[in-house]
Order: C-alpha cells, then structure tokens, then sequence
C-alpha cells in the first residue's frame, strides 16, 4: 500500500500559530496611514563605521509605533506643563494624509545634508560623533486642514540613554523620555518652533551623539495649536514616525527583538516540515518506483 505523507501535527500547529503572532507584530493599528518611501528606507547608507569599534546604525523608521506601556505621550507632554494643571486640552485627531521619507542615512564624523523642504543643504563636521540624518515631508490629502489654527507644527519626543538639553526628563531605566523642543526656552512643545528646522513641507533633523553605547529613538508627530483668545489647544496626531540609531546598534550577546524570534521560529517551523515531507514523499517515491534508490 502507498504511504500517505503527513508532516506532523506538532510542526503544522507551530507554523500557524507562529504565523498569528508574527501577523500580529508586524501589522500597523487600523488607520495607520502609509509611511511613504519613494527612495527606500533608509535612503542612504544605513549602517556606517568610524573609529573602530564605534559604528553607527540607523531603525528602521516606520509609522506602526512601538510606544511602551509604562509612559505615554500624556506623561511627557506633561513635564513641561503641557497638561490641564497647565491650563491645556490634549487633542488627537487622525493625520489627514501621509508621511513621506525623503532622505534618512546613518553618517558618522560628517554629514552631508541635502537642501529640502527651502531650507539649504550644508556639510558639518561632527568628529568623533554619528548619528542620522532625517528629512521626513508630509504628503497632505487634497484640500486637508489641520485643526485649532490651521498652521502645520511638529511635537517630537525622544527616548534615548544619552539625553542632552532635555527639560524635565523621565527616567525609564538608563534610558529618559522628554519632548525635543530645546528645553522649552521659547514657551512651545514644538520642534519647529525651537530649532527652525521643520514648516508646512517637513522636517530635518541630525541628531549625533559621541562614540559610546548610544541609543537614540524619536517619536515624530504632525501637530497643531490654538491659542486665540487665550486659548491653549494643543492638537497632536494620532499618527507619527518612529526612527533613530544606535551605536553599537547590538551587543554580540544582544537578545533579538519579538518579530526577529517569531520570523526566525516561523522559517525555522516550515524548514522542518518541508524536510519531513520531502522524507514521507521519497519513501512514497521509492515505494511506487523501485528504480529509485532509498
């Protein structure tokens, strides 16, 4: 009688469960809107050396944030008075349109910045420092307005272990969460309006920090405010970009995160099974054709 082929039970139940929870990880919230890549991600060298051992890594940057549990944009926006007890209303409101990543690489050393968004390119000398470069654009829908005023801001949130001119940080292990607004020395949460470096068509940034165990990470938002009439209306988008670096980006013992685990399990799961039923079919083989060698 021919043999029947059957992966087994255990293998086949793994693969689909590990397929769930890998569908699971990676999936955005429903109504996340798409991070827009026309020139890749990252555009540019993801990954560069500089005096050895140091190099320099950019994340991948993506729309489905990966916000923890133990702090949210609330408590962030709140050390700084950004809050009721500030006088303020928190508003959320869905992005209406897209982000669009129009230049993103690690440098290291130097950095060469190309002219985007108005604002000119230029060429700095970081020595014995890296980071990334960012210039991240907003794809509007057509005839799109913001609320409150209208007028197109920028909130972005850091989580790093090497904060610099951060007001009121809050400590998450070795590692602080504060708003990116230059200590708020000109009354505002806002990137743009601290830095200049960000308006209506996007934002630039080149954050670098010196050679070291160095993680950084930003939370970026589209934003709007209203303070006519002695209003305080701060309007934060549902939807933002997350992106960063590390250097090192990983220890040789580092630990992978939950979707590398998943996805290695899961090709890991179907190799098995693929070889288990390659087996069963070259016995079957065998069976029905004696010319075939065992």
């Amino acid at each position: 009688m021919t043999p029947h082929i059957r992966t087994p039970r255990l293998i086949v139940a793994l693969v689909a469960v590990l397929a769930l929870v890998a569908s699971a990880v990676a999936q955005a919230p429903p109504g996340t809107p798409a991070l827009l890549q026309p020139h890749g991600n990252p555009t540019g060298p993801g990954y560069v050396t500089a005096t050895p051992p140091w190099y320099y890594q950019v994340v991948p940057a993506t729309t489905a944030l990966p916000w923890p549990t133990n702090v949210s944009l609330l408590d962030v926006l709140a050390t700084q008075g950004y809050n009721a007890a500030g006088g303020w209303t928190i508003n959320r409101f869905d992005l209406p349109g897209n982000y669009r990543l129009d230049s993103y690489f690690a440098f290291a050393d130097t950095v060469v910045e190309p002219p985007v968004y108005g604002f000119p390119g230029s060429s700095n000398n970081w020595t014995g420092s890296g980071g990334a470069f960012m210039a991240l654009g907003l794809a509007p829908n057509a005839g799109a307005t913001l609320p409150g005023d209208g007028r197109v801001h920028w909130l972005q949130v850091l989580h790093t272990n090497s904060p610099y001119n951060a007001l009121n940080p809050i400590a998450d292990g070795d590692w602080s969460w504060y708003i990116d607004n230059d200590a708020n020395k000109k009354n505002s949460p806002f990137y743009d309006v601290a830095f200049g470096a960000a308006n209506a068509s996007g934002l630039v940034d080149d954050p670098s920090r010196p050679y070291g165990p160095k993680h950084w990470r930003a939370y970026t938002f589209v934003a709007a405010e209203d303070r006519r009439g002695g209003k305080k209306e701060l309007y934060v988008a549902n939807q933002g970009v997350y992106w960063g670096f590390d250097d090192p980006p990983a220890s040789p013992n580092a630990v992978p995160a939950p979707g590398g685990i998943v996805l290695a399990g899961m090709s890991l799961c179907t190799l098995l099974a693929w070889r288990r039923a390659k087996g069963l079919l070259g016995k079957k083989e065998a069976a029905t054709n004696p010319g075939l060698a065992a």
